[in-house]
């Protein structure tokens, strides 16, 4: 079937012939390629792509001669772009009889007969408006006087004008179809409603657009009645699918060369229907060669080098009109998607490349260029400045959109370089891909030399290819066939699979391939191939590839590069490397591979240094920083906070925002100036004092400091002498003892000061033995969901989280079979090094619950068993709201009272805090730990890490030991520190308590009571729409929550994706620290009724 452009008139066009913007016949040929994305993106974006194409053009024909192939219009959503729904409207054509309606009536209610009649000019008919004339007379057209050909303002036109009485635009729209009609017709009918709006919003009302409307329609009506006709003798040939297909590009070409004519460019639609004619009978002969996948047979680069000097000619015959150029080149022998496939338009631009031996092509995208790594996964991905063909070949194959190789192969032969550019960046550098011999440059970018081209890279990039699934045949013969090889790949060539990477031994073959759509498919394979050997099938994989041509010449690349993924705990399920030596590939879990490819990408392709052009560059970038602290995050003080501050920062400038205040229920930070916790008056003026000892001999010092308080504070001057001087490296050791003293009172168990530690806050105790424990590998369990700090600490150590997670429908109890579950899962991983360490957090952040005794002697048990050290992070243990039914018991306590040999073999530490608890103090960093059990050995080299950080901080030093030390019973602060503390507890308790009875009767919303600490932890029931819409913003959906919370209402809280959480779950942890309690629970409700009803109305 051949598909033809219909008539139309001499239309004027808002420009005079004179101001339109031609080319000139004496400069080089520059050819652009774009893609259906480009020309087609939305309603709303269509008419900025065109002007931006436009803009491109103004800016390249001036020392160029351009011409331009379009691909068939795409949308947001790739399932809705037209050639998909050419395809779609064939299937539906040929769907069984029962599916079919029995009216072939069309829109205008007219019966369409077998043989569909032309519609307009003759749709079907062999030669288009636009197509070509007889090649022989091609050089006189070619030269035909300008004025003659300019003359012609219809850009559907190439010389003669045609008579038709304009018609509108708006109003004449054929109806569409409704009710009982086939269901082709609907198809049809959304892919002319999709180019009408497009065409209306691209150009400007008048005659031109009116010509354009009509032209889109009669395609589409034409297009109707050869599926109505394919409908009735059920059949649809594969040439004539190609037809159909090519209805795609000729509508896109229409839209852009009417809109390039609307903003004074001189175009002319080229339409390539019938370039494969009879003349190539012979070239198609010659061209034949042995069958190619599925049967059919491929054709030569003989036919290839005919068809790019036709179109060679064809282009020139356009004078100094703009081509646009169908990337629909006709009907082939064998079918055009058969032979080419989907990227056929590639090939087209790239053989029009050849045929008028351009300076260059360029293939525009949405993209700058080819980027080191897909930067939307990559955050510190680079642009590459220029790369090889076969390295541009690997990418393609493994995962990366650049360009087809066998399309690539066309131009790089003809030694024309190939420049991805950005339709949306019209004046950015690109990408070129560089042939391996000097060719003439023809743009104004300049061209790297190869020094400049190669210097500073070993790898060029790493790209992932996901939906993989790796196929393992063991032979299950005892003497091996020599066919055993030959017998496999047999069964994969009749099944038409293609494998992508391949690994052999004499007994053994192990395939990664694309995943099956259709798993029937795969279990014929399967069947067939349990005839050769044992077959085992390993799902949800993908590819992870680095590519670049120095690797040849390079030692050690597989070596960085395995090491790297080993450090990030990411198993290989299978390595290969190809005979080019450019290409380290190997397969991994498809769950890990974004990980894979930021570590690789930092590990690998991160000393891309670039200078400031004077030999001098930073010393530090993202590229050359510890790639570990890339893979650091803390969810408290991430995304939402910084955007908090944000705002924070706009409200004080005054400006207007829909809240007046930032509430930041994000972090236990109960001093926090709109969380106003007042401190105690206790420590404040013991600190007071020892900040400013001469105060103590102040004349009126008895009338503002009470006796205890002048006490305590000469004590510690007495002890320390200044807040500004150095202490020991463990502390002061009288306030360890005190520190040791308070223990015992608190355990009935003997403390040893000399395994206290004090440190600035909990938090750098914790890092200061996870440094000391942990190698790179060794893993450690958490608690799920945990405290950030944990996994972001083994994050920086390159050391493994293995995650235990806790039973939220029991208020957040200990799993223990979750525990000892993940303690085997752990032993099993061969990416682990070692198992070393178990962490409990008690009372819970972000959870609130406190440990059972019980649980607590089962976990000290299984740290017994299993030889880990036991992490217990106490911080909150003050905080504990009812102590006679859930009380807080120490690790301490427990461990000591278990049986010999666990009670003195477990080693123990546990941390304390003085920024919880009803003090409040976090930002004098004051903290203790406790090291219990532990080796005399590891106990010096725990004094050696101390030591390196001098001492901690005095003030806080302070802090501990008023912790331990309060005012005692008929001392004269007493009475005011206890009302104080009480104050400060149960406003606490009587929060927490509101709020989650508040959460609970939310839709969607459950929220288990807390038993201490300072936090609730939510579970949200989130709409399907939302949980969609966030991962389209590439969000977890409870982040895109909390992010939609703080825009809405300045309440800045923390999603619970960042403490971890079980699979499809979702959570916010907020702190039961704001004073207006009701006032913050009313604005979360009213949001989040707001955000159900938004998103069940999208559903």
């Amino acid at each position: 079937m051949s598909v033809a452009s219909s008539s139309g008139a001499s239309t004027p066009t808002a420009y005079g012939d004179e101001n339109l913007l031609r080319n000139s016949l004496d400069l080089p040929w520059v050819i652009q390629k774009y893609g259906g994305t480009s020309v087609g993106k939305s309603l709303d974006s269509i008419t900025r792509i065109v002007e931006g194409v436009a803009l491109a053009f103004r800016s390249y024909i001036p020392g160029n001669r351009v011409a331009v192939v379009c691909s068939a219009r795409s949308t947001e959503t790739k399932a809705l772009g037209t050639t998909n729904l050419l395809l779609q409207a064939s299937r539906e054509a040929l769907a069984p009889v029962s599916a079919r309606s029995g009216s072939n009536a069309s829109p205008s209610g007219y019966q369409t007969p077998l043989y569909p009649k032309r519609v307009g000019s003759g749709y079907f008919s062999a030669s288009v408006l636009s197509s070509l004339s007889s090649l022989k007379d091609s050089r006189e057209r070619a030269i035909v006087a300008e004025p003659s050909r300019s003359a012609s303002p219809s850009p559907f036109q190439p010389i003669a004008g045609r008579s038709r009485s304009p018609t509108s635009d708006s109003g004449t729209e054929t109806p569409a179809h409704v009710g009982d009609d086939p269901a082709w017709h609907a198809t049809v009918d959304t892919i002319k409603r999709g180019h009408l709006d497009a065409a209306r919003q691209a150009l400007r009302a008048g005659p031109l657009r009116v010509e354009l409307c009509d032209e889109i329609e009669r395609d589409c009506e034409a297009l109707r009645s050869f599926l109505n006709a394919a409908n009735i003798i059920d059949e649809i040939s594969p040439r004539s699918q190609d037809s159909i297909i090519g209805t795609g590009e000729r509508l896109a070409c229409k839209i852009v060369a009417a809109a390039l004519r609307d903003r004074g460019i001189d175009s002319e639609l080229v339409v390539l229907d019938s370039i494969v004619d009879a003349a190539m009978t012979s070239a198609t002969d010659n061209a034949l060669t042995a069958s190619g996948d599925q049967g059919v047979a491929q054709l030569g680069q003989v036919f290839y080098d005919e068809l790019s000097q036709r179109l060679g000619d064809r282009l020139r015959e356009c004078g100094t009109r703009v081509p646009v150029v169908t990337g629909f080149f006709g009907p082939v022998p064998g079918s055009l998607l058969a032979q080419i496939g989907r990227g056929y338009t590639d090939l087209c631009a790239a053989l029009c490349a050849v045929g008028v031996q351009a300076s260059e092509l360029q293939v525009w995208k949405e993209v700058d260029g080819i980027f080191t790594a897909d930067p939307r996964k990559v955050k510190s991905a680079r642009l590459v400045s220029s790369i090889t063909p076969d390295e541009a070949a690997e990418l393609t194959y493994y995962g990366s959109e650049v360009i087809h190789p066998f399309t690539m192969e066309q131009v790089i032969r003809a030694k024309i370089p190939i420049r991805i550019k950005n339709v949306d960046n019209p004046s950015g550098p690109g990408t070129i891909i560089l042939p391996d011999q000097e060719f003439p440059v023809g743009l104004q970018t300049p061209l790297p030399t190869k020094e400049e081209a190669r210097q500073h890279r070993l790898p060029t990039a790493v790209t992932i290819k996901d939906q993989i699934i790796v196929l393992n045949i063991h032979s299950n013969r005892k003497t091996i066939s020599h066919g055993f090889l030959a017998r496999i790949f047999g069964t994969l060539d009749r099944a038409g699979v293609v494998v992508d990477l391949i690994s052999t031994s004499e007994v053994h073959v192990s395939m990664a391939m694309q995943a099956f759509l259709n798993p029937r498919r795969l279990e014929r394979l399967k069947q067939d191939l349990e005839k050769i050997g044992d077959i085992t099938i390993s799902k949800d994989m993908a590819i992870l590839s680095l590519v670049g041509r120095n690797m040849r010449n390079a030692i050690g690349s597989a070596s960085l590069m395995f090491s790297a993924l080993a450090r990030a705990q990411i198993n290989l399920e299978m390595i290969s490397q190809g005979a080019s030596e450019i290409n380290i590939s190997c397969v991994i879990a498809n769950k890990d591979a974004a990980k894979a490819l930021n570590v690789i990408h930092d590990s690998c392709l991160g000393d891309g240094i670039e200078d400031n052009g004077d030999g001098r560059h930073k010393a530090l970038s993202v590229d050359s920083v510890n790639p570990s602290v890339l893979q650091v995050e803390y969810a408290v003080r991430g995304e939402l906070s910084l955007k908090a501050d944000g705002f924070a920062a706009q409200l004080a400038r005054g400006e207007d925002l829909p809240f007046d205040r930032i509430i930041y229920a994000n972090i236990g930070n109960p001093q926090e100036k709109e969380l106003k916790q007042k401190p105690i008056t206790y420590w404040r003026q013991v600190a007071s004092l020892v900040e400013y000892p001469d105060l103590l001999d102040h004349p009126l010092a008895d009338q503002l400091f009470p006796a205890d308080v002048r006490t305590k504070a000469a004590q510690l001057v007495s002890e320390f002498g200044s807040v500004g001087a150095y202490t020991g490296s463990k502390g002061s050791p009288q306030i360890r003892q005190r520190v040791a003293d308070w223990i015992e009172r608190r355990d009935g168990v003997p403390s040893d000061p000399e395994q206290i530690y004090l440190v600035g806050g909990a938090t750098p105790g914790v890092n200061m033995i996870l440094d000391l424990a942990l190698r790179p590998r060794d893993a450690c369990l958490i608690p799920i969901p945990q405290y950030p700090l944990y996994t972001a600490t083994l994050a920086h150590l390159q050391a493994h989280p293995v995650e235990y997670h806790l039973a939220e429908e029991n208020g957040w109890a200990l799993d223990l079979a979750s525990l000892k579950a993940a303690v085997v899962g752990a032993r099993a991983n061969t990416s682990i090094r070692s198992l070393k360490a178990l962490v409990v957090i008690n009372p819970g952040n972000p959870t609130g619950s406190c440990l059972s005794e019980a649980d607590m002697r089962e976990i000290v048990q299984l740290c017994y068993d299993e030889s880990l050290l036991l992490l217990a992070d106490e911080v909150y243990q003050t905080n504990v709201y009812d102590p006679e039914n859930k009380p807080f018991v120490s690790f301490k306590k427990v461990v000591r009272s278990m049986p010999a040999p666990i009670n003195t073999s477990v080693e123990l530490i546990s941390l304390h805090s003085i920024s919880k608890g009803v003090s409040g103090e976090c930002g004098r960093r004051g903290g203790y730990l406790e090291a219990v059990n532990l080796d005399t050995e590891i106990e010096d080299l725990l004094q050696k890490m101390a030591s390196v950080q001098l001492c901690p901080p005095v003030a806080g030093q302070v802090g501990v030991d008023l912790l331990v030390s309060p005012p005692q019973p008929g001392s004269p602060s007493y009475d005011q520190y206890i009302q104080e503390t009480t104050d400060i507890h149960e406003g606490m308790k009587t929060r927490s308590k509101f709020m989650a009875e508040r959460f609970n009767t939310m839709d969607g919303v459950s929220c288990q009571p807390a038993d201490g600490a300072m936090y609730l932890f939510p579970s949200l029931r989130l709409p399907a729409p939302a949980v969609a819409a966030a991962k389209a913003a590439g969000k977890e959906a409870d982040t895109f929550y909390a992010l939609a919370l703080l825009d809405a209402t300045g309440i800045c809280a923390v999603a619970g994706s960042g403490f971890g959480q079980k699979d499809g779950s979702y959570h916010l942890r907020v702190t039961t620290l704001t004073p207006g309690a009701d006032e913050m629970m009313a604005k979360i409700e009213q949001f989040h009724a707001g955000f159900l009803q938004k998103y069940a109305a999208a559903a």
